[in-house]
């Protein structure tokens, strides 16, 4: 009987250090999250119908749903990932549809979001990444507050 007590305590035990471990590991990794999100090289992507553009860019159309004068391309509320705004245009410097980014006459811009020039801002995934970034923090967070629970409750 003393021999079965001891097998289950030592398997709760194991089982509490399991848990602590698995503690451990997320909240190193949303300190590593929390980090990144933190530093200046994630930039926001804001996605607004109306934006504030100078008075002399209100006839500016948005490369991706076309409106005039409402919002710049970055900001564009229809088509928000890199993937979706790739898809409606040819050239990744200049959003032109009827070019392509070899054919591209434009000066390279650094982009805002990242120090490259490779890309258009509009086209930088840089934003995107934090927006995984957030929701795997978020998906962490709720792991770890259940972990919490399932610890105080051995």
């Amino acid at each position: 009987m003393s021999k079965t007590k001891n097998n289950k305590e030592r398997q709760s035990e194991k089982t509490k250090s399991d848990l602590r471990k698995e503690i451990s590991r997320i909240e190193d990794r949303l300190a590593e999250i929390r980090a990144m999100l933190n530093s200046a090289t994630l930039p926001f992507r804001v996605f607004t119908k109306y934006s504030r553009m100078r008075e002399e860019e209100s006839y500016l159309r948005c490369a991706f749903c076309h409106a005039k004068g409402e919002h710049y391309s970055d900001s564009c509320p229809k088509f928000r990932t890199v993937q979706e705004r790739k898809e409606r245009v040819r050239c990744r410097f200049c959003l032109d549809v009827l070019h392509s980014s070899r054919q591209c006459k434009s000066k390279p811009k650094m982009c805002t979001h990242c120090p490259s020039y490779d890309h258009h801002t509009a086209l930088c995934e840089r934003p995107e990444e934090r927006g995984k970034l957030q929701k795997e923090y978020d998906d962490l967070s709720r792991q770890l507050k259940a972990l919490y629970v399932e610890h105080n409750d051995m």
